[in-house]
């Protein structure tokens, strides 16, 4: 479930991932989310690359690695997404922009831990966005 407030919180509540269950997330855009939020929407969005440049950087090759990123079918909800994932991590820290295309649904989870599975949480945030159970 996804609620927001009149202050812009939103909450993930209760994801039904085992490690995230019954935890309540909260998340305020800051600054580094939205630049990364947007630099989703143009690039899935057609505004940075040519339609071509996209489609190649989307074809996945081995260990469905495309250019730059990790490009999957999963299937939440008992439907099949096309997603992308790119993950970064440095001196204890790291972050996962994960993105499904069919909907333009782009999660963004960064950790202040490398001790954090930011890849789990932003799939068990799609998962209750998209209403799979």
């Amino acid at each position: 479930m996804v609620q927001t407030d009149a202050t812009g919180i939103k909450a993930v509540i209760q994801t039904k991932a085992p490690e995230f269950s019954g935890a309540i997330l909260v998340v305020r855009e800051g600054r580094i989310t939205a630049d990364l939020r947007s630099f989703s929407e143009a690039l899935f969005g057609g505004r940075l690359l040519k339609s071509e440049s996209l489609a190649a950087m989307m074809r996945p090759g081995l260990d469905e690695y495309g250019y730059g990123i990790w490009i999957y079918r999963d299937e939440i909800g008992g439907h099949k997404y096309t997603t992308v994932m790119r993950p970064g991590q440095i001196m204890g820290t790291n972050c996962v922009l994960y993105h499904v295309v069919e909907p333009a649904l782009t999660i963004i989870a960064l950790s202040n831990t490398d001790r954090s599975n930011v890849d789990a949480l932003a799939l068990a945030i799609t998962k209750s966005v998209l209403g799979a159970r």
